[in-house]
C-alpha cells in the first residue's frame, strides 16, 4: 500500500513550505509514498511547473495521482456540458503526463432530472468519448478513476461506480470511504462493514483488477442528505474508522493507493493510517485486543 495526503496540509505551509514542488522531499521525510494534486477548481497548472513537481515527485518515490475538475458531469443530459465534461479530463489527463501521474479521479455528475439508469448509459457513452480523446492524444496510459459520492442526488454510489467499472477493464474505481459512510449514513462501523464492501467490488472487477484500487478516506460530517464535509481525525466523534479498515485491507491482500483528504491535516492522518496498517501486520491480535475508538457517526 502507498498513503500520501490530497494537496499540501496546514502543516506543510506552517513549516514554510510554499510550493509544491517542495513537497515531496517534505512528504519523503514524513515516510509518505504518495500524493494527490487537486485540480478540483480547473486545470491551472503550467507544463514547466507539472514537469518540475514531477522530477520531484521521481526523485523521492513519490507516486502522483490527479483530481479532475468538479465541474464534470458526465451524465448530463446537455450534450454540450458532456463534451465539456470529455474536455476536462482531457485536461487533467494531460497535466497527469506532465507530472508524471498515472491516474486521474473524476467525480461521474449528476442524474438532473433523468432516471438513473438513463444517466448511467449517458456517462458509460461520455467516459467511452474519453477514452477515445486519450487515445488520440497519445494518453491512452492514463487511467480514470471513478469516485463514489456521498449525496444520492450524485451519481456514484458503490454500484453505479462498480458497474462503470465492471463494462469498462480501463476503469479503476476510487472509493470514497468517508462518503460511503455518509451516503449510507453512518453505514461503515465494523470491519465487516469494510469487508462486505470490499468483497463487492472484488466480485464485480475480479481480484487482479480490484488489488491496487484507489481509495480516499477521511473522517466527514455527514446529514440526512450526505455528505456536509470532511473532518480531521482530531475531531472526536467523527466516523469512519480507519482501525477497522486496516485489517481488512491487510487480509484481503489488497493494495491500494490511499489518500487521505483529511480537512488540513492530511499529511499527518495520512502517516497515522500508515502506521494502523504496518501495526496491524506486527501483531494483529494486540491491534484488535487494544481499546477501540467509540463508534462514530
Amino acid at each position: 500500500m502507498r498513503f500520501g495526503p490530497a494537496g499540501n496540509s496546514r502543516r506543510f505551509y506552517d513549516e514554510g513550505f510554499k510550493r509544491t514542488e517542495q513537497a515531496f522531499c517534505w512528504l519523503h521525510d514524513l515516510g509518505l509514498t504518495a500524493y494527490e494534486y487537486s485540480m478540483g477548481r480547473g486545470v491551472h497548472l503550467s507544463e514547466e511547473t507539472a514537469r518540475a513537481a514531477g522530477r520531484e515527485a521521481q526523485k523521492y518515490g513519490i507516486l502522483t495521482s490527479v483530481h479532475a475538475p468538479y465541474f464534470i458531469n458526465c451524465c448530463s443530459p446537455d450534450a454540450g456540458r458532456r463534451e465539456k465534461s470529455v474536455d476536462y479530463l482531457m485536461q487533467a489527463a494531460r497535466a497527469a503526463a506532465w507530472l508524471g501521474a498515472e491516474r486521474v479521479v473524476f467525480h461521474v455528475g449528476a442524474p438532473v432530472h433523468q432516471e438513473r439508469e438513463a444517466a448511467m448509459n449517458l456517462a458509460r457513452a461520455t467516459i467511452g468519448q474519453a477514452h477515445a480523446s486519450l487515445d488520440a492524444a497519445g494518453l491512452g496510459a492514463i487511467t480514470l478513476c471513478p469516485e463514489t459520492m456521498g449525496r444520492m442526488s450524485q451519481t456514484g454510489t458503490l454500484d453505479e461506480v462498480l458497474s462503470l467499472c465492471a463494462r469498462d477493464s480501463r476503469l479503476i474505481p476510487a472509493l470514497d470511504f468517508g462518503h460511503l459512510h455518509a451516503i449510507g449514513q453512518g453505514a461503515l462501523n465494523s470491519e465487516a462493514d469494510f469487508g462486505a464492501a470490499l468483497q463487492k467490488m472484488v466480485d464485480a472487477l475480479g481480484f487482479a483488477r480490484a488489488k491496487h484500487f484507489h481509495v480516499h478516506f477521511s473522517h466527514i460530517d455527514f446529514g440526512p442528505k450526505g455528505e456536509k464535509r470532511h473532518m480531521n481525525f482530531s475531531d472526536a466523534g467523527y466516523g469512519p474508522d480507519f482501525r477497522r479498515l486496516a485489517p481488512v485491507l491487510v487480509e484481503m491482500g489488497l493494495e491500494p493507493v490511499v489518500i487521505c483528504e483529511s480537512a488540513g491535516d492530511q499529511a499527518d492522518d495520512a502517516v497515522e493510517m500508515q502506521r494502523m496498517v504496518r501495526e496491524f501486520k506486527q501483531d494483529p491480535a494486540a491491534f484488535r485486543d487494544c481499546e477501540r475508538m467509540p463508534d462514530m457517526i
